[in-house]
């Protein structure tokens, strides 16, 4: 059941990112290797693992010396091939799932902000890796979008992460949000697996349900939101399993219970 969980809240940050509508023509890659340039200055000890996160490719498009230092990945084949590093294996599983919710969770706030506050905030979580001991360590790791696209979107991604001073093995995972321009933080609280399974549809499916608790027929939805009926049943099915619903009546029942359609 665990893994079954796991692989849905996957399937849901997949689906998150991919509300991120980018036109890769309008994508200008030789910004990356400027920030390259001024990230190899900083980083002239090694003793940081710093990356840049392409959230259109979905894949590290550089990493830093640290990552070998520190965490063991082969320097050679990570500087030449920055796709090819599977750090999330290294997370320890409990810390990786909580990860992947929590980002979800601040991925959304971060949609909603003004495009004149989206470079400005910043998320920080503090969770267990494998090091090149192959023993786990805690880490902070700091996230902050540091190139929009031109329709506003979060598209490049500055990773820090550092040793935390905090080496309590059993110490919870911890994440908080920070957005500089109004001082506004957001804590996160670790859940539970049964509360991953209840994590927020993405905003096409709460649109979606939110048109079934109207009264309206996939045809109609179709037609409203210019997609296909197998895209509207597809994502009506996807509803389903993720809330753990028999029917539409009780899928609308329970979203309304959390507060995920109105």
């Amino acid at each position: 059941m665990a893994s079954d969980s796991n692989k849905d809240i996957m399937i849901q940050y997949s689906d998150l990112l991919n509300e991120l509508n980018f036109d890769e023509t309008e994508l200008d890659y030789s910004i990356v290797e400027y920030h390259k340039s001024l990230l190899e200055r900083l980083d002239v000890t090694g003793t940081s693992c710093i990356s840049i996160f392409d959230l259109f490719r979905k894949q590290h498009i550089y990493l830093s010396k640290g990552y070998s230092n520190i965490l063991g990945l082969d320097f050679e084949t990570i500087s030449k091939h920055p796709e090819k590093a599977d750090t999330d294996s290294l997370m320890h599983p409990e810390d990786t799932i909580q990860m992947t919710i929590a980002g979800m969770h601040f991925l959304r706030i971060a949609f909603q902000l003004p495009v004149s506050e989206k470079k400005q905030a910043k998320l920080i979580a503090e969770y267990r890796i494998l090091n090149k001991k192959n023993e786990y360590i805690r880490v902070i790791e700091q996230f902050q979008a540091i190139e929009l696209d031109k329709r506003g979107n979060p598209w490049l991604a500055l990773c820090f992460m550092d040793i935390s001073p905090n080496q309590e093995a059993d110490a919870p995972f911890r994440c908080k949000a920070i957005n500089h321009a109004t001082n506004e933080i957001w804590d996160w609280k670790a859940q539970s697996d049964s509360e991953a399974r209840r994590e927020v549809l993405t905003r096409r499916e709460s649109e979606i349900l939110g048109l079934v608790a109207e009264g309206m027929m996939s045809k109609e939805i179709a037609s409203k939101l210019f997609i296909s009926i197998h895209t509207v049943n597809t994502h009506r099915q996807r509803i389903l399993e993720k809330l753990g619903a028999d029917n539409s009546q009780e899928a609308i029942a329970y979203a309304k219970k959390l507060d995920l359609i109105s």
